[in-house]
């Protein structure tokens, strides 16, 4: 599955560049539900993380189209919550804050609801990239005087369920824009397994977005340019091309010899 993702991200990202044009970029901001889905000893818990992101995106549309086009983003995300792992830890709750460099690609498919399409309703979808930057992991034992060392959750250098740097999941959603401004709510479902050590065994975090935004249509601020360019700057450039002649003594205008 790890291989799947890999390959659709990079065919987006190649495939499709090569015929687009009319770009868009904005940013946006999403509160982000994370389902952390855990597996132990044949048991399972799904515990919740609260998130945030913050990203920039760059939209190109499909050359021949105006409704089917790719976007790009690059943003910080942020999850994190502590709670009870007393499922497979007696008496233990966890702690666990994580910062993600998040980098989706999405292939969106527009419908306008009015003739002059500032009004539309959308669909979305594509792989997304998660790695892990930084944050704090740890446990601590009710009956304990003081909390367990907390470390960063990414990578397996020390026991306990900590996180993969890189993650993959496949992402989709549907949302409105209007005049630019835009809502949408997507879901990413996990690729990869997160866990990158023994307990749990497996960690997938399914992430619920809500998202609020704004793209800045580039189409737009050039037609604005040309429309306020001066009058007479084009037929200008002609007379310069083409420089009135003027007749030589002993000629006329059309370059004959007067009798």
């Amino acid at each position: 599955m790890k291989n799947i993702a890999i390959r659709l991200f990079i065919t987006i990202l190649f495939v499709f560049s090569a015929d687009l044009y009319a770009q868009r970029i904005g940013l946006d901001g999403s509160y982000v539900a994370d389902f952390l889905a855990q597996k132990e000893g044949g048991k399972s818990k799904t515990n919740f993380l609260n998130g945030w992101n913050a990203e920039l995106r760059y939209e190109q549309f499909v050359r021949d189209s105006s409704n089917l086009s790719v976007s790009f983003g690059i943003g910080w995300e942020f999850r994190g919550n502590r709670y009870g792992v007393e499922w497979y830890e007696p008496y233990t709750t966890c702690t666990r804050f994580m910062h993600y460099l998040y980098v989706p690609v999405d292939v969106n498919y527009y419908f306008p609801l009015d003739k002059k399409k500032k009004l539309k309703v959308f669909v979305f979808g594509g792989p997304r990239l998660n790695v892990g930057l930084l944050g704090d992991y740890g446990h601590h034992y009710y009956m304990a005087t003081r909390d367990y060392k907390l470390r960063n959750p990414f990578g397996s250098s020390f026991a306990g369920d900590s996180t993969h740097r890189f993650d993959f999941s496949i992402g989709a959603g549907v949302g409105i824009e209007y005049y630019g401004a835009f809502m949408k709510v997507g879901y990413d479902f996990p690729v990869t397994n997160s866990a990158s050590a023994y307990k749990p065994s497996d960690i997938y975090q399914h992430n619920l977005r809500v998202t609020l935004g704004y793209m800045l249509d580039l189409r737009i601020i050039a037609k604005k340019r040309n429309r306020h360019r001066m009058p007479g700057q084009r037929s200008g450039l002609r007379q310069m091309a083409l420089p009135e002649e003027k007749a030589m003594p002993g000629m006329n205008q059309g370059g004959m010899m007067r009798r």
